[in-house]
């Protein structure tokens, strides 16, 4: 097999439209219950070249990640603002030792009704 120079860039590992039911919000209406809300995470892993091996640990897991969202679905505490809720994605994401650069992107679809959705989007470095 011959091999292919790297770039000497990213790749990006990624999550797209993960929804969530949490207690977040600023308004009256929005405490004591869940509201979904939509998270996109993309990771950039320096780019290896070539792939070459078929071990997980050698990749970034977007499973990982994942069940950190997930369990954020768990937690008894009131978020305040969407842009802490990214935050706190963006230090699970760069979690990953692999991960270098990580854009989370979070949306609240039933917050303004002639809006799909509305939200923020973060970009955090190691």
């Amino acid at each position: 097999m011959p091999s292919t120079k790297s770039l000497e860039g990213d790749y990006c590992v990624f999550l797209r439209d993960v929804t969530l039911h949490l207690p977040i919000g600023i308004l009256d209406e929005e405490r004591g219950q869940t509201q979904p809300v939509i998270v996109n995470v993309e990771m950039y892993v320096k780019d290896p070249g070539e792939f070459t091996s078929e071990n997980i640990a050698d990749t970034v897991s977007y499973a990982d990640v994942f069940d950190a969202l997930r369990g954020l679905e768990h937690q008894e505490r009131h978020i305040e603002l969407v842009e802490n809720l990214a935050e706190t994605v963006a230090a699970m994401a760069l979690e990953q030792e692999r991960v270098s650069r990580v854009i989370v992107t979070i949306e609240k679809p039933e917050i303004i009704a002639a809006a799909r959705s509305v939200g923020v989007t973060i970009e955090r470095f190691r």
